[in-house]
């Protein structure tokens, strides 16, 4: 994964992390980037401009006036010029007047006028972060649209133990790759990815398991994320580093990811198994360590519980790749398990094959797929990766769903309305529609003549009622906090109707998704229940 073509736009401000970013800027141009960069005057008490002007082969800006009697506004240029811009370490002042628009420097009159992604990398005192100040400016920022990238904890620069160390330089140019490295074609497609070994418990201290790494699973989440899919990776047991930007699933045995992976299902779009799931595992587990004794020694086996089997004739919309590793007989085989389990992909290799396997960097893969198959040269796994996402479904296939009842929110119309207006009505009248409901329930639970029965009905009635509303403020304030001007949310009987106030252009499947995922987040509303109608 590289960075050709691509402009990255590095803001250093005055802090003791400050000579980290030297490291960051040689990083980013072995990727292929083309990094400018610009400090702010306190940041060059720390390290020089010539570092970064010798690393980067650009003039290292400082002063907004600098006469380098180019014809261009230097800021603005940099501004239109720039795919992304990472500020690191930005310090509790800079933060401050990025939050409120103060341009009074080369740094900030530039981030004001860029439009592309903005990442900010807080670093500073943990008194200073974690100032209650200091946080509203970080969700102000984050409200504007900026990513935040979460400080490290650990011993500062002034011997304080806690949070507001900078990152590594690793995490932060993985922020950088996620934001500008891969178009987002999978962005609102919801995958999940098992990878790695499950253990299978003998005793207490042995158990049964394989050669998996994990690492052509971790590869295929990793470029997953990059392109903009909702990632879950469900693995077992490995020695690698967690894949930023998607959700951790830990599992151990082959019924727990099972268990996980089914769990899951109907909140999938697409299912990967890269996983080496145990086909079998002890069938008593002992209490104790099993003690060596003279002779040979049996373990009965069980099988597992079949993952793909079980879910692959459920299926309805979800996309669901196997894959199938074989010692001979690779099509043939491979190709029985297409079948067998209603699969759409396999993904076959070989382990004899040089570079194919397990522990190793590199794979050789067949895909295949109802209409046919197709060899893949030795490849690194990133791009074997990369090479099987291109088999999944877009964005638009995977969320068009909706219009099929495919668990999608559905967006049912576009609605044109009064604008504030219309939201400060509709609040008052579904207030007034719940204090009347809840009115009617009180009185009713003042008749003596009702039962015990009859009452603990009518108070969880009310209990509902007040989640209900309390869900549906809080849906309201997750929606509007991802950038939309205003949101108006009813859950009743079971469903879920959403306005949101929109900037005049249309919702994109990718912000349908999103309001989805808040609602399933905050509600039992099942996916097929939730509608969204959008004003402008």
């Amino acid at each position: 994964m590289d960075l050709k073509g691509k402009c990255v736009l590095l803001g250093v401000s005055g802090g003791i992390a400050a000579y980290k970013m030297a490291n960051v800027a040689s990083a980013l141009r072995k990727l292929g980037a083309d990094v400018e960069v610009i400090m702010t005057k306190n940041a060059t008490q720390f390290i020089t401009p010539v570092t970064f002007e010798t690393l980067t082969g650009h003039k290292c800006m400082v002063d907004t006036f600098d006469r380098d009697f180019k014809f261009e506004v230097t800021h603005i240029s940099l501004a239109k010029k720039a795919d992304v811009i990472l500020v690191a370490p930005a310090t509790a002042n800079v933060i401050a007047k990025m939050a409120h628009g103060i341009a009074d420097d080369m740094l900030t009159t530039t981030v004001l006028a860029a439009k592309c992604p903005k990442l900010v990398s807080p670093a500073m005192n943990t008194g200073m972060l974690e100032n209650p100040i200091t946080q509203d400016n970080i969700a102000t920022l984050e409200r504007y649209g900026f990513t935040i990238i979460p400080s490290e904890s650990g011993v500062l620069a002034c011997k304080d133990v806690g949070s507001g160390r900078l990152p590594k330089e690793n995490v932060l140019i993985e922020y950088i790759l996620h934001a500008i490295a891969r178009p987002k074609d999978l962005a609102g497609v919801r995958v999940a990815v098992t990878a790695g070994p499950t253990q299978e418990p003998l005793d207490p201290v042995r158990y049964l398991t394989n050669h998996s790494t994990g690492k052509m699973g971790y590869a295929l989440a990793r470029a997953a994320a990059m392109r903009g899919a909702d990632v879950t990776l469900i693995h077992g047991e490995t020695a690698l580093q967690p894949v930023k930007f998607t959700t951790d699933v830990p599992v151990t045995t082959a019924q727990q990811m099972y268990e996980a992976v089914t769990g899951r299902f109907d909140a999938t779009d697409v299912l990967i198994m890269a996983a080496a799931v145990a086909d079998y595992r002890p069938a008593a587990v002992a209490d104790d360590k099993i003690k060596k004794k003279d002779g040979d020694m049996s373990i009965p086996l069980e099988r597992t519980p079949d993952i793909l089997g079980t879910i692959g004739p459920k299926k309805t919309h979800q996309f669901l790749c196997g894959f199938s590793m074989e010692t001979r007989d690779l099509v043939e085989n491979s190709s029985a398990k297409l079948t067998k389990k209603n699969l759409d992909m396999v993904v076959a290799n070989n382990l004899k094959v040089a570079g194919a396997g397990f522990g190793v960097d590199t794979n050789v893969v067949t895909l295949i797929t109802p209409d046919g198959t197709r060899e893949l040269p030795l490849m690194s796994k990133a791009d074997v990766a990369d090479a099987i996402l291109d088999e999944l479904p877009t964005e638009a296939e995977a969320v068009s769903s909706a219009n099929k009842n495919y668990g999608e929110a559905q967006l049912v119309s576009v609605a044109s309305d009064s604008g504030a207006k219309f939201f400060e009505q509709a609040r008052l009248k579904r207030q007034k529609a719940h204090d009347e409901a809840m009115d009617s329930i009180k009185k009713t639970m003042k008749a003596s003549s009702l039962s015990a029965e009859e009452k603990k009905e009518y108070t969880d009635q009310m209990t509902a009622g007040l989640e209900d509303l309390n869900a549906e403020n809080e849906i309201e304030t997750l929606i509007k906090a991802k950038g939309f001007a205003d949101c108006l949310c009813f859950l009743q009987s079971g469903r879920a109707d959403l306005t949101v106030m929109t900037s005049g252009e249309p919702l994109t499947a990718a912000q349908v998704a999103q309001i989805r995922d808040v609602v399933l987040s905050k509600s039992t509303v099942p996916a097929q229940n939730i509608t969204v109608v959008e004003v402008k």
